[in-house]
C-alpha cells in the first residue's frame, strides 16, 4: 500500500467532534502527516452525515481514500473509534493497511420538461416534488422498468 502523506479533515459542528478533531490534528503532526485539502486520505469526524457531507464536499473523488472517526449518534458509515487514532495513524504511515473500493450509485432523472439532472451518491437518493405532494415516476434500474 502507499503511504498516506497527507490528511484532509471534515468535523461536524459538535463539541465532541471538536475536542476529537484537536486530539487528531495533535496526533497528526507529531507523525508529521500533513493536514490540507486534496490530500490522499480524508476523515470525518462525527456520525453517517459527517460522513456523507465529506463524500459530497469532496466530489465523490476517488482518487484519494475514506475514513469515518465515530464520534456522533449513527455510526454505519464510521469504521474508526477515538481510541484507534494512534494504532491507525501508525499503520496508514507505514502503509499497514487495507482498502476497498466503495461503490457510487450514479442515478440519471429526466424531469418533465426532458431535462436531465444525474445525482452521485452512497446508500440512498430522495427524489420528491419541491410542494412534497406525491409523486408520479417511472424507475428504471439498468433500462429495465421497475416500478
Amino acid at each position: 500500500m502507499k503511504e498516506i502523506k497527507s490528511v484532509q479533515l471534515f468535523a461536524n459542528p459538535t463539541a465532541k467532534s471538536e475536542i476529537i478533531k484537536k486530539q487528531l490534528l495533535e496526533e497528526l503532526s507529531k507523525k508529521q502527516i500533513e493536514v490540507c485539502e486534496n490530500a490522499d486520505l480524508c476523515i470525518a469526524i462525527g456520525g453517517d452525515g459527517s460522513f456523507l457531507h465529506m463524500i459530497h464536499q469532496t466530489n465523490f473523488d476517488t482518487s484519494c481514500m475514506y475514513v469515518g472517526l465515530h464520534a456522533g449518534t449513527l455510526g454505519f458509515l464510521q469504521e474508526l473509534s477515538v481510541d484507534e487514532i494512534p494504532t491507525f495513524l501508525d499503520c496508514i504511515k507505514c502503509g499497514e493497511y487495507y482498502s476497498y473500493p466503495m461503490d457510487i450509485q450514479k442515478t440519471v432523472i429526466t424531469d418533465i420538461h426532458g431535462e436531465t439532472h444525474t445525482l452521485l451518491s452512497i446508500n440512498e437518493v430522495v427524489v420528491r416534488k419541491s410542494n412534497l405532494k406525491a409523486l408520479k415516476a417511472n424507475v428504471y434500474i439498468d433500462n429495465h422498468l421497475l416500478e
